[in-house]
């Protein structure tokens, strides 16, 4: 079996956080741009966030402020 062109393949990297883990108030980094969605890490934890107000560009440390469905919400740190 071979995949055809419309296969899509995803592999995930990092274990997603347990549902009971509160991330609320810890301090992470975009790995990528949050425009306003992005993804960030924190500890071992890559996982989907959205920005509170604008965008927030790759590297740039957030503060994790709450969470919205599967959705992280974040706010550049100062």
């Amino acid at each position: 079996w071979f995949p055809s062109r419309k296969t899509v393949i995803h592999i995930q990297t990092s274990a997603p956080p347990p549902p009971q883990l509160d991330l609320k108030g810890k301090a992470a980094y975009a790995t990528t741009r949050l425009s306003p969605v992005g993804k960030i890490k924190t500890d071992d934890f890559e996982v989907m966030a959205r920005a509170e107000y604008g965008s927030i560009d790759a590297g740039s440390a957030v503060i994790i402020t709450g969470k919205n469905g599967f959705e992280y919400l974040v706010r550049k740190a100062e």
